[in-house]
């Protein structure tokens, strides 16, 4: 009977040491589980990591560009308004001139009524068709 005693408590030893063993195991399979599940979520995150890095270089690169773009809006207004500034010189001077005209009178006192304003222009007409004497001693010499 004690050797019946001491066979079964080393087989209760054995027995614990198996379960220690096999709890063991169990926490270390549990404890690896959560590793993986913990780890499986650094792939998407790494991913998701760099892609915003890949789309913030991408916008970086698009800022380059729309700063290079948006130049030109104020280069064209600032064109606009040189030649506004000029055609307003320009139109200061005519108004100014006209002005002076008006108060002034034209060099010599024209009658300015529609009759004698027409019967200028015909005479001015008439004196385009008519011949010097520069065309007369031309013709002179053709003829001859």
């Amino acid at each position: 009977a004690f050797f019946l005693l001491v066979v079964e408590k080393d087989f209760a030893d054995a027995e614990r040491r198996v379960a220690i063993q096999a709890k063991q195991a169990a926490l270390s399979e549990l404890f690896y589980a959560q590793a993986m599940a913990e780890s499986a979520i650094i792939a998407p995150g790494t991913a998701a990591s760099g892609a915003a890095f890949g789309s913030a270089s991408l916008l970086v690169e698009c800022s380059k560009v729309l700063a290079a773009l948006s130049i030109w809006p104020a280069v064209l207004s600032t064109f606009r308004s040189t030649a506004s500034a000029a055609m307003a010189r320009v139109e200061a001077d005519a108004s100014f001139l006209e002005l002076q005209v008006s108060r002034k009178g034209r060099g010599e006192r024209k009658q300015s009524d529609a009759i004698s304003s027409t019967i200028r222009e015909i005479q001015r007409i008439q004196s385009d068709f008519q011949l010097d004497t520069f065309s007369n001693e031309v013709r002179g010499t053709l003829d001859a």
